[in-house]
């Protein structure tokens, strides 16, 4: 059975998402200071979150999702760049220059 591109999107975001800290991960000022040095929880969160469904994923690319830690509401969302420089979104996000990168903010940061 081929591969959709979708699933293949899916496949790169959700190995983005997993291997966390060793993708490229920014945490928002909100996350920064609701959790301090105690970011494991939050990361931990990311990295297991695996309830898509077609109304929070319509692609089913597995780029967005929604996690509760402590209380706290966080939204994390994968985008992917050109290149290495993080200037400009890929026009091919198969290509293998494509860079991956994985932004965690709080609810009311969105």
């Amino acid at each position: 059975m081929k591969s959709t591109q979708a699933d293949t999107i899916s496949q790169l975001n959700d190995r983005c998402r997993r291997s966390i800290p060793h993708s490229q991960c920014y945490l928002t000022p909100g996350v920064i200071s609701a959790f301090g040095d105690n970011l494991s929880p939050v990361l931990d969160a990311v990295r297991g979150f695996d309830a898509f469904t077609r109304d929070n994923d319509p692609y089913g690319e597995n780029d967005f999702g929604k996690v509760v830690v402590a209380g706290i509401s966080l939204f994390w969302k994968i985008d992917t760049y050109q290149d290495a420089t993080l200037t400009h979104g890929a026009d091919d996000p198969l290509s293998p220059q494509a860079v991956r990168v994985i932004t965690i903010m709080r609810v009311e940061e969105y």
